[in-house]
């Protein structure tokens, strides 16, 4: 189920991360629509920027929103979301949308090296990609990945590797892996009006 009405919710750039958010509470909903009075000084956002919301009662209840507005009433900030789609409700899992897309990504080794990989997708949702890359990507590490839904149409973000998925190897060196959504740079609406929304597991679970 979305959320409600007073419920106290944290509000945070990058998933996972306590740097960058803020607390809040549900002051208004309609549709796909979320409207948050911020705590404190609130959060540095603009309007595009993709935000992470989490319930604070239900720490299943998450889910990513696009900022329309950032105003001032009184003392209050209020931060309006759209286009928001909940990560998961329960532990049932969600339908996952197989479909093959380009897909490249980077990020920095051991030695502070900049690796660059390529590969597709094999299926995806709003909270990851199951993706065969050409070569390994390690687990653990955060890519800064760009995805290819068509033409003009990319998602560009940041990505966790949360598995490598055994038995999945070939003999050019590739495997398949699970990446979990970190935080979006920009093309969350193109990855909503693709990728199925609602419940799934847990990304270590649902990424197999």
């Amino acid at each position: 189920m979305p959320l409600t009405l007073s419920e106290e919710v944290t509000v945070a750039l990058n998933k996972n991360v306590e740097t960058g958010s803020c607390a809040g509470v549900v002051i208004k909903t309609e549709g796909d629509t979320v409207q948050i009075a911020l705590r404190e000084r609130g959060i540095l956002v603009k309007p595009g920027s993709m935000v992470h919301i989490k319930s604070n009662d239900d720490a299943a209840l998450a889910g990513w929103g696009s900022v329309e507005r950032l105003e001032l009433a009184g003392d209050v900030k209020l931060l309006t979301l759209g286009f928001v789609r909940y990560e998961g409700e329960s532990r049932v899992r969600a339908a996952r949308c197989p479909i093959e897309l380009a897909m490249s990504a980077k990020y920095d080794d051991r030695d502070d090296l900049t690796q660059k990989i390529v590969g597709q997708t094999v299926n995806l949702s709003i909270t990851g990609i199951r993706a065969r890359f050409h070569t390994p990507a390690p687990q653990g590490v955060s890519l800064h990945m760009v995805l290819h839904l068509g033409e003009e149409k990319t998602v560009e973000a940041i990505a966790h590797v949360v598995r490598v998925v055994p038995g999945t190897e070939t003999f050019d060196g590739g495997y398949e892996v699970g990446l979990e959504f970190q935080r979006f740079i920009r093309g969350y609406e193109h990855l909503i009006a693709t990728a199925p929304s609602g419940r799934e597991y847990p990304p270590e679970r649902s990424a197999a």
